[in-house]
């Protein structure tokens, strides 16, 4: 079975995929990793910019990845903020996978501050994109609770209830949906 963990950045995703690792042995890699080394290592295929495109940018290396992990492993879980409800749909008509997408209804930019992964990118932000962070979370949040509901995919809200707790929805999801 492939696990993919999705949402919004400082929602829990690493740290879920960790938890996978810690209680089931399963491997995991983060797309951030594999994102980068491609971008870095392909510069011209420009995968950053725009930022709205690199779901559509990142999809073929997304599948092939898929491909190559169902065929090496018996369970194995993808993190990240790079796929979409529906590219999980189309997959899921190929692959074995249980998917969940974490996000906020609502978030400050404290909140924000106060849960820092081990990849602190929030210095590279300007003021003003800082500021909109929040908002942004908000409003992609929102995009893909609609869009879970619509292919039927697990969706944990991170506000509701204990941070704790709602890892735990997340990953009863992923193991026993």
């Amino acid at each position: 079975m492939i696990y993919l963990i999705d949402g919004v950045p400082r929602a829990g995703k690493s740290t879920l995929a960790k938890k996978l690792v810690e209680k089931n042995g399963i491997p995991f890699v983060s797309t951030d990793m594999v994102f980068n080394m491609l971008n870095d290592t392909i510069p011209e295929f420009n995968l950053i910019e725009p930022y709205a495109e690199r779901h559509i940018k990142f999809f073929p290396f997304f599948k092939n990845l898929m491909k190559h992990v169902q065929n090496s492993v018996k369970d194995y879980v993808i993190e990240g903020d790079i796929f979409l409800p529906s590219q999980v749909h189309e997959l899921k008509k190929e692959y074995e996978i249980q998917a969940c997408f974490l996000g906020f209804s609502k978030i400050t930019l404290q909140e924000i501050k106060e849960h820092v992964g081990e990849n602190d990118w929030l210095g590279d932000l300007s003021e003003a994109d800082l500021q909109n962070l929040p908002n942004w979370i908000m409003e992609t949040s929102r995009g893909l609770k609609d869009e879970c509901e619509k292919y039927q995919i697990p969706y944990v809200d991170m506000i509701e209830g204990s941070y704790g707790r709602n890892l735990d929805r997340a990953y009863t999801c992923l193991l026993y949906s």
